[in-house]
């Protein structure tokens, strides 16, 4: 019971915080037949943040989520079954994620906000602009997933991970460059919600693995990302060992921006929040 008090007081504390800064709301709308679960906070023009596999919308960056949000109405959007407590429909399928993203923006009324997505959300945005690019404004993408191959995908840890601090180690040691088990209190604290679920159930995580799987091997995809891609802004991390930054350069060649961030692993966004911030809301 006490243990239960103190996470209700954590969890009223953190909204309390973003509230002070932010106008944080928790809400849900029905799209496609199913529930969506998303975090809006901050105030100016629209912009959804769709994130990678594996995880939720709350383990988004802190520092990097407040920064946007200073000129920015964010909407922290959830693929489908994440945070709403119902099986997953659609999570099998990249295409029909964005199909989601895009009855999100009609249903909210969102006015072709900006895309910010990171890693899988990469790919989901690729369709996205694809199918509907009359939704969107300008899209930025953080060491995305893209259409090919030779990419090679997230492999799950070797041993199991009993504790807390287990989990979390590893999922920091496989997204940050030099990252060291003592720093794991300080990227905890990172954590834009520590006290909602970090990271999505094994039956969603096996649904989004076969997502990527099938996607990045279909041709039609990589026709497609050529097609897109010279409207769109790439952040890429010099020491990204999920995947390839050179590959993904290669792929996306001298038709796009590009920026690397030197020192900085997969999750960019932790180890150069503000820099990254910077850097997606600059024109």
């Amino acid at each position: 019971m006490l243990r239960k008090l103190i996470i209700l007081l954590l969890s009223l504390f953190t909204l309390f915080s973003y509230a002070q800064t932010g106008n944080l709301q928790n809400l849900f709308v029905s799209v496609n037949g199913h529930k969506i679960h998303y975090y809006k906070l901050g105030n100016g023009r629209a912009m959804v943040l769709l994130t990678g596999y594996g995880v939720t919308s709350n383990f988004w960056s802190k520092d990097f989520i407040t920064c946007l949000s200073k000129n920015h109405t964010v909407y922290l959007f959830d693929y489908s079954g994440v945070n709403t407590g119902e099986n997953p429909a659609n999570a099998d399928n990249i295409n029909l994620m964005a199909n989601d993203v895009h009855a999100f923006i009609n249903q909210l009324k969102l006015n072709q906000p900006d895309i910010v997505a990171w890693s899988m959300g990469g790919a989901v945005s690729i369709d996205l602009v694809n199918s509907y690019p009359s939704d969107v404004g300008k899209v930025t993408l953080i060491s995305p997933l893209l259409p090919d191959k030779a990419i090679s995908l997230p492999q799950q840890p070797s041993s199991e991970l009993k504790s807390n601090s287990d989990i979390l180690n590893y999922v920091f040691n496989n997204n940050l460059y030099r990252y060291d088990k003592s720093s794991l209190s300080y990227y905890e604290s990172q954590i834009f919600n520590r006290n909602g679920p970090l990271f999505t159930t094994s039956k969603q995580r096996d649904l989004g693995k076969k997502a990527t799987e099938i996607w990045v091997n279909d041709p039609k995809n990589l026709a497609n990302f050529n097609k897109v891609k010279g409207n769109m802004k790439f952040i890429l991390a010099d020491h990204d060992t999920m995947l390839d930054s050179k590959l993904q350069t290669k792929m996306i060649d001298n038709s796009s921006q590009i920026i690397m961030v030197n020192s900085s692993g997969h999750a960019i966004f932790y180890q150069q929040p503000n820099l990254v911030c910077w850097f997606t809301i600059v024109k």
